[in-house]
């Protein structure tokens, strides 16, 4: 792993209802120790079991496989384990570690909060521009107010003082 320095990037993340801060030291063309890559592959296991669990549960209570038989060792009926092996398979050919790929939310309050305002930053500009909500998709919108947050971190910088502000003022609210 990298040292962790003063000018190692880090990200906001709420622990508890508290906002702080973490490094991340992590990034790309790095070399990672036999630790380091053993913790990436289980998070890469971990998300791929979780994008699919579903749809092979699906697969296997469609199958009429019954927790009985699970529970007594009996085998999955025929073409029901290659049927799941292969959701799994089609599933990692298109996995992108670390990409998001449900509603476009993320943990992070200054992310979202930033990425709010790049939203609203690129949806202004396309009006401007004469473009109609209409002629574009929300997934659109997130791919352009992603870049605007990556090409401006100043937006980061002004949702985290948001926040900050925020949280000082709720401590100044008094409840009957």
């Amino acid at each position: 792993m990298n040292k962790i320095t003063e000018k190692t990037p880090r990200t906001t993340f709420n622990v508890q209802g508290v906002l702080l801060e973490v490094p991340e030291p992590f990034k790309s063309g790095d070399i990672y120790l036999d630790n380091e890559a053993s913790v990436q592959n289980q998070t890469y296991r971990e998300n791929v079991r979780n994008n699919k669990a579903a749809e092979i549960a699906a697969v296997i209570e469609a199958s009429g496989y019954t927790k009985e038989e699970k529970e007594a060792g009996k085998a999955l009926p025929d073409g029901v384990l290659a049927e799941c092996q292969a959701i799994i398979d089609a599933a990692v050919e298109t996995y992108v570690f670390g990409e998001r790929t449900g509603g476009g939310r993320t943990a992070d309050p200054v992310r979202s909060r930033a990425l709010v305002h790049a939203k609203k930053l690129v949806g202004d500009k396309w009006k401007e521009m004469g473009r109609k909500t209409k002629d574009y998709t929300s997934k659109d919108l997130s791919t352009a107010a992603a870049k605007v947050l990556a090409d401006n971190p100043a937006l980061m910088d002004f949702a985290r003082d948001q926040i900050k502000a925020e949280q000082a003022n709720f401590g100044k609210i008094k409840l009957a």
